[in-house]
């Protein structure tokens, strides 16, 4: 149901799919999720998905979107691919300025949906070290006291 959902599930403004793109396959999942669980048709959507331990399709959609843009970012050939697409940008004809004197610009290149979602992907990352390093505990060497019970 979800193939490539890395590829197609992400629209080019950096955006999610729309709610009303997602309902259709929120649907179908429901009922899956039902006939799994064994579960009514009054049981709550988020216990279904507790209890299956399935994230929510927005959730799940958006992991794996951001998943593939970080394993992309480190591929060599997306690198090379990169590195090629942007000497053509830079290589094209340059914007001549109206005012003033007559200076030539190169346009800078505009990032492309992929490009903001591997820097999403990258500051995800960060985001998580830092909330690892802040539960982290400092280490210690010494051991606990053990102070003998006295007894009356």
């Amino acid at each position: 149901m979800l193939y490539g959902v890395q590829i197609w599930g992400i629209q080019s403004n950096k955006q999610q799919l729309s709610q009303s793109q997602i309902k259709p396959l929120e649907g179908i999942q429901n009922k899956c999720l039902r006939r799994i669980a064994g579960a009514y048709k009054r049981t709550p959507i988020a216990a279904l998905e507790r209890e299956t331990n399935i994230p929510p399709l927005n959730l799940y959609l958006d992991t794996q979107a951001q998943q593939r843009a970080l394993k992309i970012s480190e591929d060599p050939i997306e690198r090379s691919t990169r590195a090629l697409l942007q000497s053509i940008w830079q290589g094209r004809a340059p914007i001549r300025r109206q005012r003033g004197r007559p200076r030539w610009v190169t346009p800078m290149r505009p990032k492309t949906s992929q490009d903001l979602l591997q820097q999403r992907a990258q500051e995800r990352v960060l985001q998580i070290r830092q909330r690892l390093a802040a539960l982290q505990l400092p280490k210690t060497n010494q051991r606990p006291q053990h102070q003998p019970q006295r007894r009356p």
